[in-house]
C-alpha cells in the first residue's frame, strides 16, 4: 500500500488534485493529514476532504516525516490502529481495511464506528446512519467532539473529558463518507478514517429479494461445503484471499461457520475490485472441483460487496488437525519444519505433520531454511496435488523467528573413576609465576560520518597477552620445524 505525502502544492504537489485513478486507488490507503518534517508542523486536514472528494478511499496519517535518528521520541504525532492483536500480519490487514485514525497526541485515540462497522468500511445506505464514536486518553482533558459528512460538519458536541462514547444518529445518504475528530483543550486533535455508503437503492433490495425467489437456498457457508453438488446457494462472507492473490479466477470468503472458494465461470467475466475484509453477497452453485467444495458464480449480476467488515483473524490450530474438514479455513499454525519438498515445507508440531504448499501466483519468495527451523504460517486450508495443504497468500504469512542461541551451562557434577580403579595419588599444584608485560597497543580512530556507537574502552593488557602467546607459539613451532629437517638431513 501507499500513501499521499505532504500533500499540498506548496510542499512538493497535491498529485494532480487528486485527479482520480482507478488502477491506483486500491493501493492508496493513507493520505497525511499532519506533518511535522523539521520541527514546523503542516495540518492538511482539507487535502484530506479533497482527495475523498474525489473519489479517493484514504484513512488519514500523522507523522514527523523524520530524516533523523530519534524516530518517535521528537514529536507526538502518530498513526493509530485498531486490530485484534498485535502482529505484523494483523497490522498490515488493519492498515489495508483502513482501521485508522492519526493524531497528535501519542495517548489520544479516536475510534468511529457506523451501524457496527468499523472506520475504514463502505456500507449499504440507510436512511438513518447511527453512529458510535470513542474518545479516549490517559491524561484527561476536555474534549470537542465533531462529525462530518462529505467534508461538511454535521453534529458536534462538547465533554468535559477525553474519556467518552458519543452515540450520534444522523440521516444517511447514498455515495457519502462520514469522519469523526477530537480536539482536545491544549490544542492536539485526532481525525478517523472515513465510512463511506455505497449507492444501493430500494429498487436494489428489490431485486436481490426476488432473486431469492428464484430458488437459492440462503446458507451458511459450512452448511454450503456440505450441500448436495448443483445445489443453487446464496452464502455471505468477508474475503479472506482477493483476486489475482492465488488466482484470477477464484476467491475465498469466510463468515463465523467457515470460509469457502468462490469461483467464476467461464473466461467472460473478472472479479470487481475487492479487498481483505470486504463483505460480499453472493449466489451460485455448490461445485466439486478437484476435491474442494466451491461455490461457482455465473453471473456477476448475482454478486454484490456489501462494505468492509474487516478481516478476521485466522483459527490457530495444531498441525494434526489440519484435515480435508477445514478446506476453505483461514488457518495459523506454529510448528518446525521437518523436510523441504521443492515448493512444499512439512512441518510437525508434535501432533502430526502438515503441509505448507507455495503458490507461484503469490510472488512469495522463500529464504534459505533447514529442518529444525521453526515456522508461523498463515493460509488458506486447500489441496495440492490432492493432498491437503497451507497456501500461504502473503509473504506476511509466513514468519520464521531465530531459534534461540544455546546457552552453555558448565558442568557442576563430581568426575568419578569406576569401580576398581587405582587409587589416585596426591600431586602438589605449582602456582604458574605471573607475567607482567608493558601494554603496546595503539588505536588510530577516524571520524564517520557521523557517530554510529561510542567505542567501547579496550583491555590493552588482554591484547598484549594474546599477542604474545601467538607469538610465542608460532616461535615454538618454527624451532620444532627446524629441528626436524635438521635430523631429516
Amino acid at each position: 500500500f501507499a500513501q499521499f505525502n505532504h500533500p499540498t502544492v506548496g510542499d512538493g504537489g497535491n498529485f494532480d488534485n487528486f485527479a482520480f485513478n482507478s488502477s491506483a486507488s486500491n493501493k492508496i490507503i493513507l493520505q497525511e493529514a499532519g506533518n511535522n518534517a523539521h520541527g514546523t508542523y503542516h495540518h492538511y486536514e482539507s487535502e484530506y476532504t479533497s482527495s475523498l472528494t474525489q473519489g479517493w478511499f484514504v484513512a488519514p496519517s500523522n507523522n514527523s516525516d523524520n530524516h533523523d535518528l530519534n524516530w518517535g521520541s521528537d514529536s507526538t504525532h502518530r498513526v493509530g490502529v485498531i486490530m485484534s492483536t498485535l502482529t505484523q500480519a494483523n497490522l498490515i490487514s488493519a492498515i489495508q481495511a483502513r482501521r485508522v485514525f492519526a493524531t497528535e497526541d501519542a495517548n489520544l485515540a479516536l475510534g468511529v464506528q457506523a451501524n457496527g462497522a468499523w472506520m475504514g468500511s463502505t456500507i449499504d445506505n440507510q436512511s438513518t446512519l447511527d453512529f458510535t464514536i470513542t474518545v479516549s486518553d490517559a491524561n484527561d482533558e476536555a474534549a470537542q467532539i465533531y462529525l462530518y459528512d462529505n467534508g461538511t460538519l454535521a453534529q458536534s458536541a462538547s465533554f468535559s473529558n477525553s474519556n467518552f462514547t458519543w452515540n450520534i444518529s444522523i440521516a444517511g445518504a447514498p455515495a457519502h463518507f462520514y469522519f469523526a475528530r477530537v480536539v482536545q483543550a491544549d490544542g492536539d486533535s485526532a481525525i478517523s478514517a472515513p465510512i463511506r455508503t455505497n449507492s444501493a437503492t430500494a429498487a436494489d433490495a428489490q431485486k436481490e429479494n426476488a432473486r431469492d425467489d428464484a430458488g437459492y437456498r440462503s446458507l451458511s457457508i459450512n452448511a454450503a461445503r456440505t450441500a448436495k453438488s448443483e445445489t443453487n446457494v446464496k452464502v455471505e462472507g468477508c474475503v479472506t484471499v482477493p483476486p489475482k492473490v492465488l488466482s484470477d479466477r477464484f476467491i475465498y470468503v469466510q463468515d463465523s461457520s467457515g470460509g469457502i472458494r468462490i469461483a467464476l465461470s467461464g473466461a467472460r467475466d473478472y472479479f470487481p475490485t475487492l479487498q481483505l475484509g470486504d463483505c460480499i453477497s453472493l449466489r451460485g452453485r455448490v461445485r466439486v472441483v478437484f476435491g474442494e467444495r466451491e461455490v461457482e458464480v455465473d453471473d456477476l449480476n448475482n454478486f454484490l460487496v456489501r462494505g468492509n467488515g474487516g478481516i478476521a483473524p485466522p483459527i490457530a490450530h495444531t498441525t494434526g488437525a489440519i484435515n480435508p474438514a477445514l478446506v476453505g479455513d483461514l488457518v495459523q499454525v506454529n510448528a518446525r519444519i521437518v523436510r523441504i519438498e521443492g515448493n512444499e515445507i512439512i512441518i510437525n508440531d508434535g501432533s502430526g505433520e502438515a503441509r505448507i504448499a507455495i503458490d507461484a501466483t503469490t510472488g512469495i519468495r522463500l529464504p534459505r531454511l533447514a529442518p529444525g527451523q521453526i515456522v508461523r504460517v498463515i493460509g488458506i486450508v486447500s489441496r495440492s496435488r490432492g493432498r491437503i495443504a497451507i497456501f500461504p497468500r502473503f509473504a506476511s504469512d509466513l514468519d520464521f523467528p531465530p531459534a534461540p542461541t544455546p546457552t552453555r551451562i558448565p558442568s557442576t557434577a563430581t568426575p568419578t573413576e569406576p569401580i576398581g580403579a587405582r587409587p589416585r595419588t596426591a600431586t602438589n599444584i605449582v602456582a604458574r609465576a605471573t607475567v607482567t608485560r608493558t601494554p603496546t597497543l595503539y588505536l588510530i580512530a577516524r571520524p564517520t560520518a557521523f557517530p554510529i556507537q561510542p567505542f567501547e574502552p579496550l583491555d590493552a593488557d588482554a591484547f598484549v597477552v594474546v599477542g604474545g602467546t601467538l607469538t610465542t607459539a608460532s616461535f615454538v613451532m618454527f624451532a620444532v620445524g627446524l629441528f626436524a629437517l635438521r635430523r631429516k638431513k
